[in-house]
């Protein structure tokens, strides 16, 4: 990690969003630490944009191997509920969430996670 003169002695991030605004074209990796923040806080991030794109870049890294599937699953779980897009829970429900259960989680847990996602969306649904 290389250090910024500048910002030495500065409070950090909690997280770094790569490619804000989606103008570059890269293939991009978030560290340890900003996966821990956005376990934490994902639903915090203000812009559906950026949200979208977070989750995209997460689980095209789950599809290259560099992340678990069930680390992308539990962000979901547990910020999906506060999302207020019907956007962006639509395109989690469509795309990410059927082929995380069903192509990149352990069969072990297969029919829970899959169990645990009905439970979620009738919630959400009914709230």
């Amino acid at each position: 990690m290389t250090e910024v003169p500048a910002a030495v002695g500065l409070p950090q991030p909690h997280a770094y969003i790569l490619n804000y605004g989606g103008f570059g074209y890269a293939k991009f990796m978030y560290s340890e630490a900003n996966l821990l923040a956005f376990e934490e806080s994902f639903s915090k991030i203000e812009c559906l944009d950026t949200r979208k794109m977070v989750l995209n870049t997460i689980f095209d890294n789950v599809r290259s191997n560099n992340t678990a599937g069930s680390r992308l699953l539990h962000i979901i779980k547990r910020h999906l509920p506060a999302e207020t897009q019907q956007e962006n829970i639509m395109g989690c429900l469509n795309s990410i969430v059927p082929q995380l259960i069903g192509k990149y989680l352990p069969l072990e847990i297969y029919e829970k996670e899959k169990s645990d996602m009905f439970n979620m969306i009738k919630d959400i649904l009914e709230s």
